[in-house]
């Protein structure tokens, strides 16, 4: 089988994504999933966007539409002018009972 996902990808080399993936195993005794990862970017986010304009509903919005290409744990993230979120997906497939990114021989 083969199909698409989310970027979010286990296997990766990614300090940052490692980082992540360790701390979530480590408290939750599984491994994280895709919603897990953009879970945790969407807070951080907007953390990120409450320390730089404060708790104003309307600058947090600003701040959200005007996110590209941020670096988060579930592959980049950017907002459209109307506040949709533009993801990179990845192609997958099944390999030893796992989930993973497909790779052609």
């Amino acid at each position: 089988m083969i199909y698409s996902g989310p970027e979010f990808n286990l296997q990766t080399n990614n300090t940052k994504t490692l980082k992540f993936i360790t701390k979530y195993k480590k408290k939750n005794n599984e491994e994280p999933s895709n919603w897990s990862a953009n879970s945790y970017d969407a807070v951080m986010m907007v953390i990120n966007c409450i320390d730089n304009y404060g708790y104003n509903s309307e600058n947090i919005k600003k701040c959200l539409y005007n996110i590209k290409d941020y670096p988060g744990i579930g592959g980049k993230t950017t907002f459209d002018e109307y506040g949709e979120v533009i993801k990179p997906t990845i192609i997958k497939t099944i390999k030893e009972g796992e989930f993973v990114k497909f790779e052609e021989n």
